[in-house]
């Protein structure tokens, strides 16, 4: 893959010149490039640049020597290193996508997505006219934390070991702590490293990293960590011990279609006709909490007592504060 756009552009012209049969001296290409396409480089850029045609034709783009002079063409002459094979239909959607893909820029390896994306819009001849927005995500918006987003996941995916000083965000303190970095999880606009410390499995948000550096220590895999089924039982990050319990709540006749269209959680379940009774088979924690306490009264939790209790709590503290 090309290392950068300047270059993607380069070996576009370059192959644009070998087609046809074209046959072509290195300090004719030079020329070339300067005079159609503003394009100077040295000769060591070009050979660079040839060598990489080479390689990435199989061999078709071959110099050899005619008659007195050294010439660089393809040895096929029906040859295209970037033919254009889509329809302009095609080409209408790939520009969607890569609309749509752009919006993704604090993703891991985004550098490299993008000089993919440069490269579709190159090869594809995709004018730089500004393209009205047809789409947004909803992204992270925490304080800092992207810039360590390629390295773990490259952590993740080699299960590399790494000693992370990160803040607590329950108590406030400095926390140094050698872990097994598992998944990139994003939630409620905050991206979690979630991770084993070889005794248990944890989240810390990403803002709150100060330094990540390799280890040496080893520690062994979890047994029990699937990413696609470890969260099935709980909202949010945060997994505690206890069991899955079933949450029966109480919604107002004003959220019943809110929350038909927009469940708590998969597990969700109408209790009645009217909606206003539903269940949930969770584990509770914290964000459970959090999410049930941002319909203040609208929500009205019956059953298990201990989290009945919990929201009763929190909203008469609430209260005392507006008191």
């Amino acid at each position: 893959m090309p290392a950068t756009k300047e270059q993607l552009r380069r070996l576009m012209e370059l192959d644009k010149f070998f087609q046809n049969g074209h046959r072509w001296k290195a300090i004719d290409l030079l020329r070339k490039l300067e005079q159609e396409a503003d394009i100077q480089i040295s000769d060591r850029t070009l050979k660079d640049d040839l060598a990489y045609l080479i390689t990435e034709s199989n061999g078709i783009l071959i110099r050899k020597k005619i008659g007195r002079e050294w010439l660089w063409f393809y040895e096929e002459s029906t040859y295209s290193h970037f033919k254009k094979s889509l329809l302009p239909a095609e080409v209408a959607d790939l520009r969607k996508m890569i609309v749509t893909f752009k919006e993704w820029g604090d993703l891991p390896f985004w550098q490299e997505i993008e000089l993919l994306l440069n490269q579709f819009e190159t090869r594809f001849s995709f004018d730089n006219k500004p393209n009205r927005k047809l789409i947004e995500f909803q992204k992270p918006i925490s304080i800092g934390g992207s810039q360590w987003l390629k390295m773990l996941y490259e952590c993740v995916d080699k299960r590399n070991v790494v000693k992370i000083v990160h803040r607590s965000l329950r108590k406030g303190n400095n926390v140094t702590v050698e872990v097994l970095p598992l998944l990139l999880k994003e939630y409620n606009n905050r991206w979690w490293l979630i991770v084993w410390s070889g005794s248990m499995i944890m989240p810390i948000a990403l803002e709150t990293i100060y330094d990540v550096e390799f280890s040496e220590t080893e520690i062994e895999e979890p047994l029990n960590f699937d990413p696609e089924t470890y969260f099935n039982n709980i909202l949010g990050v945060t997994k505690n011990q206890g069991e899955i319990e079933t949450i029966l709540l109480r919604i107002s006749p004003e959220s019943v279609n809110y929350l038909i269209t927009k469940p708590l959680h998969e597990s969700q379940k109408p209790m009645n006709d009217e909606g206003t009774e539903i269940t949930l088979r969770l584990i509770p924690n914290f964000e459970l909490q959090q999410a049930i306490l941002q319909y203040g009264p609208q929500i009205e939790v019956l059953e298990p007592e201990s989290l009945r209790k919990a929201i009763s709590d929190k909203l008469k503290e609430a209260s005392q504060i507006y008191n």
